[in-house]
């Protein structure tokens, strides 16, 4: 019967790529340590500002749009480190991490509050960069090798996921000046005695996202291996900026979703033991 020799072929196949699997077990190294230089490229956007005041007796200070404003985030780089443990001559899993990056954050528009006219708050063109951050971006990466252990170059994809956290904020004092202003004026407008002297403090979401990598790897020795590759991240998180009084409470509060959405580049040398 024609379906009993399709399963005889295939068990011979099966048992072909088995004993070959064995024999390549028996030569390849599990574990796989590399150091280098990640470069981030941010493909990032904003949405416009958005803002909320405790002047809830005038509507059209209490909640108001600024069209036109923006955010990007600038080019970083940060020195990296990878683990690499392979199950199999061709599969692997990899933890990415190393040292946090600081991100640049630009902005640009002006943010007007629509009241008597028009109250100038801030023009984010001047107040470069706006924001400062350190950013935490821990990946798992499963990965297909092709080729086999031993062979010069091997190219390889990967998809994992991150966990990208953002913290240690750092505001620009002309922009936080700004705030500041438009905090005391609310104070005023509220008659809310706290807000001589506001503070000004920045927030933004962390989440997991996926993560899809392209590389490569060439042998430079029995264990020692450069390394190349370019992964993508579909990231983005909600950022706020909060004026408060001395007690704590919110003055105004501007949010925004801001796409990173990163191409990062990572170019490195590695040890297989």
């Amino acid at each position: 019967m024609p379906s009993r020799r399709i399963m005889a072929l295939l068990s011979l196949l099966a048992s072909a790529l088995s004993n070959y699997s064995s024999a390549e077990d028996s030569d390849y190294k599990k574990h796989n340590v590399a150091a280098g230089l990640f470069y981030i490229a941010p493909q990032s956007s904003a949405d416009p500002l958005h803002t909320t005041t405790a002047a809830t007796m005038i509507p059209a200070l209490a909640s108001f749009d600024s069209p036109g404003t923006n955010a990007t985030v600038r080019d970083a780089h940060t020195l990296g480190l990878t683990y690499n443990y392979f199950f199999s001559p061709n599969i692997s899993l990899e933890f990415i991490g190393g040292i946090p990056p600081r991100l640049q954050l630009e902005g640009s528009g002006q943010v007007i509050a629509p009241f008597l006219g028009g109250i100038p708050i801030t023009n984010l063109d001047e107040h470069k960069p706006l924001v400062e951050v350190r950013s935490w971006n821990p990946a798992l990466n499963l990965q297909y090798h092709f080729g086999h252990p031993g062979q010069a170059i091997r190219p390889y994809v990967g998809l994992g996921v991150s966990y990208n956290k953002f913290d240690d904020f750092k505001i620009n004092p002309g922009f936080e000046s700004d705030l500041k202003a438009a905090g005391q004026l609310l104070g005023l407008i509220t008659l809310n005695p706290n807000a001589t002297d506001p503070t000004v403090d920045v927030t933004s979401s962390s989440s997991w996202q996926p993560l899809a990598t392209v590389g490569l790897t060439g042998d430079i020795g029995e264990h020692w291996y450069g390394i190349f590759s370019i992964s993508y991240m579909p990231l983005d998180t909600d950022a706020a900026v909060t004026v408060r009084d001395s007690t704590g409470a919110a003055l105004a509060t501007s949010t925004t979703t801001i796409d990173v959405n990163p191409v990062i580049g990572f170019l490195g040398v590695g040890y297989r033991f």
